[in-house]
């Protein structure tokens, strides 16, 4: 620390108010710190979690695209299609939010490796199932739990910002609903 007993009066004085200052600073400069890395990490977290919902609507938009080519049912043709449009909606809405979060939305591009397997695998159910649609509506099914689950965790996220929050849970909402849906009509096919 500094040694100021050397020092008479009014020097004395302001350099103790120099050390007490100093000090302040550090103090508070830490709290800063503190602070930022807090905030810097719960918006790495809410960037990583957006991103990730980016790419599980990349991968349920291909998946649809691809349903739609393996249905012969016009009514499912019109759904599948239906949801083509909205997760291409959702990842535009999401792009948005991390732009608005000071993050590029390009970096996360196109599917990921756990949709091209499964996408693979509805192609193999496809090939040896009896019934085509009701095996598609069941991997449908399977992929839009998954998805329900990852806007969950990421609606369980602390200090998720408002607009966020709004975000997600308008389109878990509709995620919900889809996902009824797609249970209803694979009770129809299963009848």
């Amino acid at each position: 620390m500094y040694d100021i007993t050397h020092l008479r009066g009014e020097k004395r004085r302001s350099c103790k108010i120099y050390v007490l200052a100093e000090l302040w600073l550090y103090v508070n400069y830490t709290e800063i710190l503190t602070i930022n890395f807090t905030i810097m990490s719960t918006r790495d977290k809410v960037l990583k979690k957006l991103n990730e919902l980016l790419t599980r609507n990349y991968d349920a938009e291909y998946g649809y695209k691809e349903a739609v080519k393996d249905i012969k049912d016009s009514k499912l043709k019109k759904v599948f299609k239906t949801y083509v449009e909205q997760r291409n909606r959702f990842g535009h809405d999401i792009k948005g939010e991390i732009a608005n979060l000071g993050e590029d939305p390009e970096k996360a591009k196109g599917t990921s490796v756990a949709g091209d397997i499964h996408r693979k695998w509805m192609n193999l159910k496809k090939v040896i199932s009896s019934n085509n649609e009701e095996a598609i509506l069941e991997e449908c099914r399977r992929g839009e739990m998954v998805t329900w689950q990852d806007y969950n965790e990421a609606l369980a996220l602390e200090d998720l910002p408002p607009t966020t929050m709004t975000l997600l849970e308008d389109h878990k909402r509709k995620i919900d609903e889809a996902l009824y849906d797609i249970m209803e009509l694979k009770s129809d096919y299963a009848s």
